[in-house]
């Protein structure tokens, strides 16, 4: 299998924007990352038959976790909760 993942604002190369819940305007980039924080990017450009930026698996008949990275640039954003959502697309 193939899993993909795409952030809120469709990004097929898994780069998204951090909302705030507290009313403020800021939007922190993040990029989604496979491995490590400074791994692959993790984007949605998996197919059934590719891989593409996504990433692979095989099927145990079991459960199995995939951790994700999301990295930030270092910058200066006001104190908030942000959250943003990220579709899994899981191509078999």
């Amino acid at each position: 299998y193939y899993i993909g993942l795409a952030p809120s604002n469709g990004s097929s190369t898994g780069a998204g924007a951090l909302t705030g819940t507290g009313g403020n305007t800021d939007q922190p980039a993040y990029q989604l990352r496979s491995g490590s924080s400074s791994g692959p990017v993790w984007g949605n450009t998996a197919t059934a038959t590719s891989v593409g930026n996504g990433v692979s698996g095989t099927g145990t008949g079991s459960a199995q976790s995939k951790t994700v990275y999301a990295t930030l640039p270092s910058a200066n954003y006001r104190p908030d909760t942000y959250q943003d959502t990220v579709t899994v697309n899981v191509n078999y």
